[in-house]
């Protein structure tokens, strides 16, 4: 909620981090999203060796997700995007 707050008074400053604000809301919306899918994936496929592989490969993605989106995050608190 606050993220969503400071991208709206982002939007109405004009700055040039929105588009950043933006990345990094998307990115972490996905990485939510995709670790609550697993979470029921997971559960139905069960236990075996099925819902461990998928259980891992989702986690990788949802990490390269998530650490794009606190770049980007960063990249809009400590400055440094010049355009």
């Amino acid at each position: 909620m606050t993220g969503l707050l400071d991208y709206i008074h982002l939007s109405d400053t004009g700055s040039n981090h929105v588009r950043l604000a933006a990345h990094h809301g998307v990115r972490t919306t996905v990485v939510w999203c995709v670790t609550a899918i697993k979470q029921v994936v997971v559960g139905l496929a069960g236990a075996g060796t099925t819902g461990v592989w998928i259980s891992l490969v989702v986690d990788l993605l949802a990490f390269a997700l998530l650490l794009q989106g606190a770049f980007f995050g960063t990249r809009i608190t400590y400055g440094g995007y010049q355009r």
